[in-house]
Formats: structure tokens, sequence, C-alpha cells
């Protein structure tokens, strides 16, 4: 079973293209993020096609469709986009992606940050 990882991110982390499910945010200091990471041993396929339906307000953002890794199963499974309000004002979603990190692919979870 993969092992998983918290790692601590400055609020200023470069925003992402993939997108994905939040992790919990870190209310011990308001510029940092608790971020959820596991080891992979592959990367997800590739995106599915899907439909953006219509913006049910201004204050919504569309979190795109993506894979999360699920290690219970180890394998990744698809959830579908969404139109999401933030969680407050000025937050960004910072997508989830997989990384190279010390040579072990890492997922990295998606989150709010402000």
């Amino acid at each position: 079973m993969p092992r998983i990882h918290i790692t601590k991110l400055p609020g200023l982390f470069l925003f992402m293209l993939m997108i994905g499910v939040p992790a919990t945010g870190c209310a011990a200091h308001p510029h940092h993020h608790t971020v959820v990471t596991h080891h992979v041993h592959k990367a997800p396929p590739a995106p599915r096609r899907e439909v953006v339906i219509a913006r049910p307000s201004q204050g919504h953002v569309w979190v795109a469709g993506h894979y999360v890794w699920r290690p219970a199963n180890s394998r990744y499974v698809w959830v579908d986009g969404r139109w999401s309000k933030p969680p407050r004002r000025g937050a960004v979603w910072v997508a989830p992606r997989v990384e190279v990190r010390r040579g072990r692919t890492v997922f990295v979870a998606g989150y709010w940050r402000r």
C-alpha cells in the first residue's frame, strides 16, 4: 500500500492546470495549506472529455473532471467535473497533479488556496 505524506506548501504556490478533490486547509498558519500526497506507481490516464453545463451563479468556479488516487485500491478513480463555490472569498483552486520527487512518482491532491 502506498504511504501517505503531508507536505506544507507556501500560500503563493503556482496554480496548476489539472483539477481535483480538495484537501483540508491548515488552520495553524493562514498562509500554508496541508496537502495530501501519495506515492504512486504511474501517472493517471488521460482526462475524459466532459460537457461543461451552465454556471449556476457568478460565484461558482468550474472544477474539471479528474482522476484521484485511491490508496486502498491502489488505483485511480475518475471524479466528474462540477461547479463549486470556493470555501472563502479569493480562494483559488489548485489542481491535483503528479510530480516526481527524489526519483519517486507522487500524486498531489487538489485543494483551495487563498
